[in-house]
């Protein structure tokens, strides 16, 4: 899932990020079962 925020004009934007994994059988099928990232960001223009 990815949220991004937009200032008008587009001077300023935020987002922010969530993933995670699920499925497979233990770590066998999916070995990133059990991790889930979030992770955000700002960034200006000029």
């Amino acid at each position: 899932m990815y949220v991004l925020f937009n200032q008008n004009p587009t001077k300023w934007q935020a987002g922010v990020n969530f993933t995670t994994f699920f499925g497979g059988h233990q770590s066998v099928g999916q070995p990133y079962a059990d991790r889930n990232f979030i992770g955000a960001f700002v960034t200006r223009n000029f």
